[in-house]
């Protein structure tokens, strides 16, 4: 089932051609969730409706979120539970920099095919 969410939500990504995508495993070192997915765009009306949008798309295939953090604010946080989507104005995501904070987590690389 957590592989069926993240292919969702990466063709919705891929779809919306973003940049700056990182699909980080912390199944072994965290008890929080199984992935972070990092995400981030160039301004912060880009994390409303991207937010707004990955919602949508969420509702759509009946993919439950447990908590929204942050919303209308440069760094959006959706837990699924199994997995915890950051959305972030660029600036908030180098500042906050969660992949070096995470290091001991894999990156997951995923090839999305249409």
């Amino acid at each position: 089932m957590t592989k069926d969410k993240l292919k969702i939500i990466m063709e919705y990504f891929s779809k919306k051609k973003l940049d700056y995508i990182k699909v980080l495993n912390i199944e072994e070192i965290s008890s929080i969730a199984n992935y972070f997915i990092i995400v981030s765009v160039d301004n912060i009306k880009n994390v409303d409706y991207i937010y707004n949008e990955i919602v949508d798309e969420l509702d759509k295939n009946d993919i439950k979120i447990y908590h929204k953090e942050g919303v209308n604010t440069p760094w959006v946080i959706l837990d699924l539970g199994d997995i915890i989507i950051h959305i972030f104005n660029k600036s908030e995501r180098e500042y906050f920099n969660l992949e070096k904070l995470w290091l001991d987590a894999k990156e997951e690389l995923f090839s999305v095919t249409s």
